[in-house]
């Protein structure tokens, strides 16, 4: 785990790509296998910091055993980025897992729970600015298996009851030393409304990390919002605090407009990023944004695909 004179760093120099959804274990074809995620290509203009292309992917694929008395399966999760400049950085999930009356139970390398129960942003999180924002929301588990080497070995559960789901998960990693326990929860007042609130708290060999957030939701369909408080840092010292407010809107079915606000606590310097997406039919998407980050001009024009 890098030290906190990091995050800054992080921020400006794409620290990974976060946020991703929850495993699609029903969303299965006939004979049991799935895939799920998303990919894209953004070329990226900026007045100090030309970073030229910028390549993100978050996919899953596994099985799922059907029509046995047990539902089981593999999942394996590649989270990725890689710019014209500076070294790729990737994190790899595997994990066995099963439904049972009481949960959903995984072992082996489990994505974190924390990182799974947090809202999506509506504009690209494989985007430059996409990026940057979700930086300072990830959990130190993800953040680690990002920057490093070694994938780290745990488990999971994750449980629902009315309309409450939650989340806990426990990570390792051996040549690190570190150890991670993450919470999560969401609670569905209906389908337009929710709230979410995680806790993550990483013990290393040097010094204790932690990382939360808390977000409400509000979705309507053609047009929405979101306020996110995160905060990451050191248990009883140093810590970053952001706080993202955000809003969308579909004048049209296949295009969506959505502007994104970002105060980054000790840092006196806007953000905001305001994107248009197309949706070109079977997955595949076009998107322009353009923004200030740290003082920074940013525009990017990206192709993605959704599967």
């Amino acid at each position: 785990m890098k030290p906190l004179h990091f995050l800054p760093a992080a921020i400006l120099c794409l620290a990974g790509v976060a946020n991703a959804q929850p495993l699609p274990w029903t969303e299965v074809n006939a004979n049991g296998f799935y895939i799920d995620g998303d990919a894209q290509l953004t070329y990226v203009d900026t007045d100090t910091l030309p970073i030229g292309r910028l390549f993100g992917a978050d996919l899953s694929a596994g099985y799922v055993a059907l029509g046995g008395p047990l539902t089981w399966g593999v999942d394996v999760s590649l989270q990725t980025l890689r710019a014209d400049q500076g070294d790729p950085l990737t994190a790899t999930w595997v994990s066995l897992f099963m439904e049972t009356d009481i949960g959903q139970f995984a072992v082996g390398a489990p994505r974190p729970a924390f990182d799974d129960y947090q809202p999506r942003t509506p504009f690209s999180d494989q985007s430059l600015m996409g990026v940057q924002a979700q930086s300072l929301t990830s959990s130190n588990t993800w953040r680690t298996n990002l920057q490093g080497d070694e994938m780290p070995w745990g488990v999971r559960y994750d449980g629902q009851i009315g309309d409450l789901s939650f989340g806990a998960s426990v990570h390792r990693f051996n040549d690190a030393d570190i150890t991670a326990v993450g919470l999560a929860a969401r609670y569905r007042f209906d389908d337009t409304l929710s709230v979410a609130a995680g806790y993550e708290e990483s013990a290393e060999p040097t010094r204790d990390m932690q990382a939360m957030f808390a977000s409400v939701d509000v979705d309507y369909g053609r047009y929405g919002g979101q306020l996110i408080y995160s905060e990451i840092g050191e248990v009883g010292g140093m810590s970053i605090g952001a706080v993202t407010a955000s809003g969308f809107f579909r004048p049209i079915e296949p295009l969506t407009l959505s502007l994104t606000l970002l105060d980054i606590s000790e840092i006196d310097q806007p953000y905001y990023m305001v994107e248009a997406e197309y949706e070109l039919g079977r997955g595949a998407y076009l998107s322009l944004g353009a923004g200030e980050s740290l003082g920074r001009q940013i525009g990017e024009v990206a192709f993605g695909w959704r599967f």
